[in-house]
């Protein structure tokens, strides 16, 4: 545990740590890439996430594909999606044990809007222009691609199910069986919110082979529902399992409904509210998800 939370240490420091080289020369060419990243590294350090993203936007195209900087500019729009690496690898170490993955990640995000989402999913995309292939990735890439990932589902689910009273619990009256803004959830988030837990899925598998040490708790949660998902799909002949579609336009619609009951879920992964189904009984979960949450 000491060498976990020592590696999610260092990953939360490379948010905002900055580089006392060549401080000199930064200061004397402002307009210089190096100068801009100097910058950004500095914003970030502050918290000052817009101003770390305009430093970015003013870097050269060439400059802004070299993999390093890649990975600080995703960190720049996780910052202001609202993530903190750290905060929430503590919040999720400490609670997993006894509580639900998605109601943990709603509640690191409480007053998050589709603004937050839409920067995580920038920060996801950016590291996925990396390398496609998370076999591709470094270790850390991988791990900090997943936690974005993660960011991204609780802001999802912090605009949606907790919106009423912003306090970090699922309102009563969400049902995420309907495919609206209120009660419910559009489609395009739902598979916003598949696509989310797959990248997670592959980036932390292949983190932990090259010897990544966090994550795992997290990994077990998620794979627990793709197991019942293959499961399902095995006994009905319908493929549901969608823990291995990272585009959000390849879901099939047996996917999206899988999605939408992952949510419903009160027992295992999910949020419950208004429509509640039980994801732990594999042979059931036809019924009483498949019932209670029409196509």
């Amino acid at each position: 545990m000491h060498k976990i939370r020592l590696l999610i240490y260092l990953l939360a420091m490379s948010f905002s740590l900055v580089s006392c080289s060549n401080i000199l020369r930064e200061f004397a060419k402002k307009d210089t890439d190096e100068a801009l990243l100097y910058e950004a590294k500095k914003n970030m350090n502050d918290g000052e996430w817009t101003a770390a993203i305009a430093n970015f936007d003013s870097m050269s195209a060439s400059f802004l594909k070299k993999r390093d900087v890649v990975l600080q500019h995703a960190k720049a729009y996780a910052g202001r999606c609202g993530l903190d690496l750290l905060q929430l690898f503590e919040d999720l170490s400490s609670n997993l044990s006894s509580g639900r993955l998605y109601p943990l990640l709603m509640s690191a995000f409480t007053n998050a809007t589709t603004t937050n989402v839409d920067d995580c999913g920038e920060a996801e995309n950016l590291l996925i222009s990396i390398a496609a292939s998370a076999d591709n990735r470094t270790s850390e890439e991988n791990t900090t691609l997943a936690f974005i990932s993660f960011a991204k589902l609780g802001t999802i689910f912090s605009a949606f199910a907790d919106e009423s009273t912003a306090d970090g619990s699922t309102d009563g009256d969400f049902n995420a069986c309907q495919d609206n803004q209120t009660p419910g959830i559009p489609e395009a988030y739902v598979r916003e919110v598949g696509i989310s837990i797959a990248i997670a899925s592959v980036s932390l598998t292949a983190a932990i082979a090259e010897g990544g040490l966090s994550g795992g708790d997290e990994l077990n949660s998620i794979s627990s529902v793709c197991s019942a998902l293959d499961d399902l799909s095995t006994a009905t002949g319908l493929d549901l399992n969608f823990c291995d579609q990272t585009d959000p336009n390849s879901l099939t619609s047996e996917q999206v409904k899988a999605i939408r009951w992952t949510m419903i879920d009160n027992q295992v992964i999910g949020l419950g509210g208004a429509t509640s189904c039980d994801l732990s009984e594999t042979a059931l979960v036809a019924t009483n998800c498949g019932v209670v949450c029409p196509p």
